[in-house]
């Protein structure tokens, strides 16, 4: 081997060397799905920091209610075996001329306290998304939803969305709910892209409510909602998923916040 060619040779062994050796690149919050389950967020700060992204909890406006973090010391409610012990995230959402139609949710970036513009997340290497919920009441026409609003940026203002129907029951015990992440309900606004494209670049995960009630009473929904974490894990075989279809209601679930400016 002459010495340009052994040269050449020696640098490519050095560079895939290093590859090897280099960590991973991060997935979400500064963390891989080879770390294992990444906890976006267990509430036993007691803020509104999601602190697997370090990024608020963004909920919307709601008159009279809004969205908290609880002790759950002070709750009645019947806590999942496992699960963290301090703190919950409360959701009141009171109904507004019938309907209860609202949202909350928080950006999803790679770097934990970063936008999402340069640091999108990536979570195509989860399997699932995993959460505690806890509600009252049941109104008429309920409906739950996981969305995920992912990039690119589609036309103006105007994302892809990936979206979970849930069906959890009413009461003061809290239930586990698995989200599928390769398995959506449905996805608007993505013609074109893979599911996978998608997850890899997340932008805003929001948890989104909507019910009708006709009482003469007011009415509160009240959603608590602990331990929310990635799990790793390979995509079951089989897996399919819509690429459009009819919004769930006429009012249809939108993310609750935005990514405004780059830093």
């Amino acid at each position: 081997m002459t010495p340009p060619a052994r040269n050449l040779a020696h640098a490519a062994i050095a560079a895939m060397l290093l590859c090897l050796a280099a960590p991973a690149a991060a997935q979400i919050g500064g963390h891989t799905a080879e770390d294992g389950v990444f906890v976006l967020d267990d509430a036993e700060d007691l803020d509104l920091v999601a602190n697997g992204v370090d990024r608020n909890w963004i909920p919307q406006f709601v008159w009279g209610g809004g969205l908290s973090a609880e002790p759950l010391d002070t709750l009645e409610l019947t806590l999942a075996p496992g699960q963290s012990p301090v703190g919950t995230l409360l959701y009141r959402v009171p109904a507004e001329y019938g309907y209860i139609n609202k949202s909350f949710g928080v950006p999803m970036p790679s770097v934990p306290g970063e936008s999402t513009i340069p640091y999108p997340g990536n979570i195509a290497d989860f399997q699932s998304l995993d959460f505690l919920i806890s509600f009252t009441p049941v109104v008429n026409n309920q409906e739950f939803w996981v969305i995920l609003e992912t990039y690119p940026e589609v036309r103006e203002n105007v994302f892809p969305r990936i979206m979970w129907k849930y069906e959890p029951e009413a009461g003061d015990t809290f239930q586990p709910i698995s989200i599928p992440l390769h398995s959506p309900t449905l996805i608007l606004d993505g013609e074109g892209y893979e599911v996978e494209e998608l997850l890899s670049q997340t932008r805003f995960l929001s948890f989104y409510f909507y019910g009708e009630s006709d009482s003469p009473q007011p009415v509160t929904l009240r959603a608590y909602i602990d331990d929310i974490t990635l799990v790793p894990g390979e995509p079951p075989a089989g897996d399919a998923w819509i690429l459009s279809g009819p919004t769930p209601t006429e009012q249809g679930p939108t993310s609750a916040g935005t990514e405004e400016e780059p830093g």
